[in-house]
């Protein structure tokens, strides 16, 4: 099995993934990464393509965060009402294009 880590600034995602069992508690959370944070682990957050594509696995969380609630922190009622579907992927770089 691949072991999960989560990329986010948002303390209450990270909680919202537990609550959910997306994810298992004790999870290392990230507010940033770098490839090496992150290669071979499948990462849940929200990551560009050259990131992702260090990942075994990527699952994409999306916020629809409205404008008036955007730079603040959010609470794990507000991130479960804004939190879309997640979907997971596998991204490569495809080299000499």
């Amino acid at each position: 099995m691949i072991e999960k880590i989560c990329v986010t600034r948002h303390v209450a995602l990270y909680d919202y993934l537990v609550s959910e069992c997306i994810i298992p508690e004790g999870t290392i959370r990230l507010n940033r990464a770098t490839p090496d944070d992150i290669r071979g682990f499948h990462v849940y957050g929200k990551l560009p393509y050259c990131l992702a594509a260090h990942c075994a696995r990527y699952t994409e969380l999306e916020l629809r965060v409205p404008m008036n609630m955007r730079g603040r922190e959010l609470s794990l009622e507000q991130i479960a009402s804004l939190v879309k579907r997640p979907r997971t992927y596998k991204v490569i770089e495809i080299q000499g294009v």
